[in-house]
């Protein structure tokens, strides 16, 4: 078969929505559909619903709101997904599914998608923060995904931006997660201001914002990148640039199928 005529089912599993898509090997989603992330009555019930509603595909990349072990079988920690946690989703998916799947968290996934073709295409210090329910960031350097805490980057959702703030899911005070409620052009500051961390500690070259929040647009960004540029002092921002992530709410369930295809080529 011509690699670039395969495709690969994606699934993103969120906080909120769980989205399922058939994507070509080139990261054009071919159709998709959304189902609650509905744990009511337990996570058997929920990868059956998942099962119900798949498309047929040569692979199957899973991405999960949470940290994944070190073996990609399962979810270990979502404060937002407690039903899900140590649940045996690889092994789950696989036997409804009769197809290897690979599991990877959503930051993972978003930053890989945006890397193959999207807005992270040519970046060498590659950095994708994902806005949603959560809030999450990968990384990807030199072409490989960065993984030197649970698998990734570690929680940058936590960043702290508002010592006096609010308590989000984790018991983190303040955090950027905890001000995701905050309107687009408040919460853009924030966006900003953990921004200017990040550079000082990760020096992205390029940066992307994804997810659901990120559809604001220029209502989050600019204020975000006003925030950045204010905060960061001159040798952290030289060089850098803030974009909108390309595949916008796409983003993760295109990259967890993206992984699914680079990994069967490796086992070729």
């Amino acid at each position: 078969m011509n690699p670039d005529s395969r495709h690969a089912l994606g699934i993103d599993i969120g906080g909120t929505n769980t989205k399922i898509a058939l994507v070509s090997a080139a990261g054009e989603v071919l159709e998709s559909r959304s189902i609650p992330t509905d744990l009511a009555k337990g996570a058997g019930v929920f990868l059956d619903k998942i099962a119900a509603n798949v498309f047929a595909a040569s692979a199957v990349g899973v991405s999960v709101a949470g940290f994944v072990n070190r073996e990609g079988t399962r979810m270990f920690y979502n404060s937002n997904l407690p039903a899900l946690e140590d649940y045996p989703l690889k092994q789950g998916l696989e036997a409804r599914l009769g197809l290897p799947v690979t599991l990877d968290a959503d930051s993972n996934c978003a930053c890989f998608g945006e890397y193959q073709v999207g807005v992270g295409v040519g970046s060498r210090r590659f950095l994708c923060l994902v806005l949603g329910t959560g809030a999450g960031g990968g990384m990807i350097v030199d072409g490989e995904v960065v993984r030197f805490a649970h698998g990734g980057l570690g929680d940058l959702g936590h960043v702290m931006v508002q010592p006096d703030g609010p308590v989000c899911s984790a018991g983190c005070h303040g955090c950027l997660e905890a001000m995701l409620q905050a309107g687009a052009e408040p919460l853009g500051r924030y966006l900003g201001i953990a921004l200017a961390t990040y550079a000082a500690i990760l020096f992205p070259d390029r940066i992307a914002i994804g997810g659901g929040r990120s559809e604001a647009g220029d209502a989050l960004l600019k204020p975000a990148e006003d925030a950045f540029r204010t905060a960061a002092g001159p040798f952290y921002r030289e060089g850098v640039t803030i974009h909108k992530a390309r595949l916008g709410w796409q983003a993760s369930v295109v990259g967890a199928a993206l992984q699914s295809l680079a990994l069967d080529d490796k086992s070729v």
